[in-house]
């Protein structure tokens, strides 16, 4: 697996103003799902690892871009030792990892 890529998000607002805003993209699951994020803080960073399936490609003369479907989720350990690429390939190379959950 590779390292964590840094996402640059985009950034919206006058040329000329300094109110410019950087939108990044997010997604919403039911807690449910992630029941962790119960007892987290709000502006705070976690490691999540997904498995997603590809659902589309664009890529033209406007936007590139890809879409997936989440199917399955789990919380990284925060482990400030290890670096969470690391942690996240140890997780899913185990039969005790998060990706092979059900």
């Amino acid at each position: 697996m590779s390292e964590l890529h840094k996402v640059k998000g985009e950034t919206f607002g006058a040329e000329t103003s300094d109110k410019k805003h950087t939108y990044f993209p997010s997604f919403s699951v039911e807690l449910s799902e992630i029941p962790e994020a119960k007892n987290w803080e709000v502006g705070e960073t976690y490691q999540v690892c997904l498995e997603v399936m590809q659902k589309s490609l664009r890529i033209d003369e406007k936007k590139e871009e890809v879409t997936f479907e989440i199917h399955k989720i789990g919380v990284m350990d925060s482990l400030k030792k290890e670096k969470p690429s690391d942690q996240m390939k140890k997780r899913m190379m185990t039969d005790g990892g998060y990706m092979n959950k059900k």
